[in-house]
């Protein structure tokens, strides 16, 4: 209950250097358009740092706190990543290693309307806490894991196992094969109108294709009513 007085504004970057899936996929566990994020960041769309605050003092101005997710390579109006100037090297496909986007976003926060702001990277739990595991997630890396065995047998090299998502009512997915060549330093981008008008938060039609894929429904956690008590 505290935090957010702390801390009113909080920025939480995630993987994610030309899409923007892992960012958007914080959604999954909204109920109630008041609960965080309140703001997702892609680098599919242009960041306008007048629209950003504008959206971030108007949700502070209503709930009293603002979270913030913001893929790590969200683009400024030149196409640069806004943690360009913290460049640290590059990785195995000669990509520039950025120091982030939330950073340069908490700065812009406390520069231009003086709330307190911190950010957040979670860095290696996005890719192995396995505690956090869906049930969905643990049998297609089983069924991957078959059909990659039963590919190489057959002779098959230089290939990935891909699954593939069938359109009958309800979640199923089966197993393909593609040219590695393909894959590589290749990207799947956010469709369009898996994104709101401001580009700022999932719709519908992101939910109907994200949910099945975390399986069972998130938890629900308790939330108080912040009645005060009289002594």
């Amino acid at each position: 209950v505290s935090i957010p007085w702390h801390y009113p504004v909080k920025v939480i970057e995630t993987m994610g250097r030309d899409a923007g899936w892992l960012a958007a996929s914080s959604a999954l566990g909204k109920r109630h358009d008041n609960d965080p994020p309140h703001i997702i960041l892609m680098p599919e769309h242009v960041f306008k740092a007048d629209n950003f605050l504008k959206q971030v003092e108007a949700v502070y101005r209503s709930i009293g706190y603002v979270i913030v997710v913001a893929s790590e390579a969200v683009r400024d109006e030149k196409g640069q990543p806004l943690g360009t100037a913290g460049e640290t090297g590059e990785d195995a496909f000669q990509h520039p290693l950025l120091t982030g986007a939330a950073q340069h976003l908490v700065e812009l926060v406390i520069q231009h309307l003086n709330l307190r702001a911190r950010f957040e990277k979670p860095g290696d739990l996005q890719r192995m806490s396995s505690t956090c595991i869906s049930r969905t997630d643990q049998d297609e890396a089983y069924l991957v894991g078959q059909a990659a065995i039963q590919a190489l047998l057959q002779g098959e090299s230089d290939k990935m196992v891909t699954l593939v998502r069938h359109t009958e009512p309800g979640y199923y997915c089966s197993t393909g094969l593609v040219e590695l060549a393909k894959i590589a330093n290749a990207q799947q981008l956010m469709p369009a109108h898996y994104l709101n008008e401001n580009k700022t938060m999932v719709t519908q039609a992101f939910y109907d294709y994200a949910l099945p894929l975390i399986g069972p429904s998130l938890p629900d956690h308790a939330k108080l009513e912040k009645t005060k008590v009289q002594l």
